[in-house]
């Protein structure tokens, strides 16, 4: 029987976010230890839901010391980050029995506070604790960033490939097969970097556009095409994380001890190369989304999605923008999935359904740069705890918590405020909180791109707006000064020589 250490070290981190995430924003999303992990996932469609299904399915002993996630926000505090990786990196050297392999969840953009590459130097030193003959497999959410140091420390990588990520459960028992193989073979793959000039491209990964299809084919075609290929992955990137190894690459897996030769990828690097303007998307802004909820009724509700605000790449959660155009506006029959503001939560929770209330609601965090709160008068429509289980295909069966919220209702909107910021990945959002999505003309949801996974069947019509929040698509509103640099879309770049573009494990 095989001893395998599994674990989850998730964050996406926008590090022009101005909130520090800490123990407290694991807490609301997901932190749990030992035994607490399998009764987490176990059935989920998540990475640990599949290593805890790989255990049953080769008879593994299964170690988790740990699995945790927060919403995506700034650099993890410096002693939190310490904290979760001690977790992990103790039991690596606790005593109790060696290891035959490891199989880690991260995200592939997690950056500490005194750490750019934080899972490089977390693989680093589990390298080390492990020793050189255990074999590590790694799996990466689509918008990783790779640097060498995670790729010399791993002897597999595999990313998601749609998005949104409906595959963590089978790409996590991919990872497992690809274990159980190095561990019955006593073989040791290793992975290989190639990274190109530019901090955008694949169609930031949209597998229901033109681009990310055709690039996976081509990387399938190629992978299958030579033997040694254990896997050939796309990670499109993370472009608001100021570190110099940002923006798209392609990761290898190589069962031979020799690399592969640069030619070998060389077809799937010149597609990437030249689609990296290419967008599947278009954004509205806030007075053209007036306009064409005004004029929407289609029996299936409209659907906006807040992009630029978007949780689920570090907006704060709380800019009201958009809703405030929507109330000037006069616009009734719209349902808005959540405003993060604590503040407000708390009174709302306190005063109870039924009562009205005086509110500065939202617009807490930088409040000079993203437009302030809401002044506004809210009828308290209902109350609850927040405790929310995901009904949609990407993590079903995964409880989350959006902590103290309510529903109020503003002008002829129903706005759902939340104490914990996180993305509307599915319906269960507003479910939970007592509103049918059917029953609504327009809902307005905190998410740029996994909703769709969800919403995509109850849509009428889906549009994307940019009210100029922490995440907006247009990047030259943040300033870089970590990233390598020239790189597009900020500076003219030529496609380098493939050499260039390597890393060697």
């Amino acid at each position: 029987m095989f001893r395998v250490l599994s674990a989850q070290l998730a964050h996406e981190t926008n590090t022009f976010s101005v909130k520090r995430t800490s123990l407290d924003d694991y807490r609301s999303r997901a932190l749990h230890f030992g035994p607490a992990v399998r009764a987490a996932f176990e059935g989920t469609n998540t990475e640990i839901g599949a290593h805890l299904a790989a255990a049953e399915l080769f008879g593994w002993s299964l170690v988790q010391p740990i699995a945790c996630s927060a919403t995506p926000s700034g650099r993890t505090e410096r002693s939190d980050w310490h904290f979760l990786r001690d977790r992990l990196l103790s039991t690596a050297t606790s005593g109790s029995g060696t290891f035959d392999g490891a199989v880690i969840a991260l995200h592939g953009a997690m950056v500490a506070e005194d750490e750019d590459d934080a899972e490089g130097a977390l693989l680093e030193e589990l390298r080390h604790r492990l020793g050189a003959d255990v074999p590590i497999m790694v799996t990466v959410d689509l918008h990783a960033n790779i640097s060498e140091r995670m790729v010399r420390h791993c002897n597999g990588l595999l990313a998601f490939r749609t998005y949104p990520h409906v595959d963590q459960h089978e790409v996590g028992l991919a990872s497992c097969r690809m274990l159980q193989t190095a561990m019955q073979h006593r073989a040791m793959p290793n992975a290989h970097v190639w990274r190109l000039p530019t901090l955008i491209g694949c169609d930031f990964g949209r597998s229901d556009g033109m681009v990310m299809p055709k690039l996976l084919s081509i990387a399938r075609n190629i992978r299958d095409s030579d033997p040694r290929c254990l896997a050939l992955e796309i990670c499109v990137g993370f472009p608001w994380s100021d570190v110099p190894f940002a923006g798209p690459s392609v990761v290898a897996t190589w069962s031979d001890p020799e690399p592969p030769v640069d030619d070998f990828v060389a077809p799937l690097l010149k597609a990437i190369w030249e689609t990296r303007d290419v967008t599947s998307v278009d954004y509205l802004t806030p007075d053209e989304a007036v306009i064409l909820v005004a004029g929407w009724n289609e029996g299936r509700p409209l659907v906006l999605a807040d992009a630029a605000d978007n949780p689920g790449a570090g907006g704060y959660g709380d800019s009201i923008v958009l809703l405030a155009a929507l109330l000037e506006a006069g616009q009734e029959g719209i349902a808005l999935a959540a405003i993060c503001d604590g503040e407000s939560a708390a009174k709302a929770v306190s005063a109870g359904a039924g009562a009205t209330l005086q509110l500065e609601l939202g617009g807490k965090f930088e409040a000079t740069k993203y437009g302030g709160p809401l002044r506004c008068e809210g009828e308290v429509i209902s109350v609850s705890d927040g405790a929310v289980k995901l009904s949609g295909p990407m993590m079903n069966g995964v409880e989350v918590s959006l902590g103290p919220s309510a529903v109020l209702r503003i002008g002829g909107i129903l706005v759902v405020v939340v104490t914990n910021n996180m993305q509307v990945f599915d319906r269960s959002v507003f479910v939970s909180q007592g509103i049918d999505p059917l029953s609504q003309r327009v809902l307005v949801v905190k998410s740029s791109h996994h909703f769709r996974s969800d919403f995509d069947e109850l849509a009428g019509g889906i549009v994307l707006v940019d009210a100029g929040g922490p995440v907006s698509p247009n990047l030259n509103r943040s300033i870089y000064s970590r990233l390598r640099r020239p790189i597009e879309p900020f500076d003219s770049v030529k496609l380098p020589k493939l050499e260039q573009m390597k890393f060697e494990a």
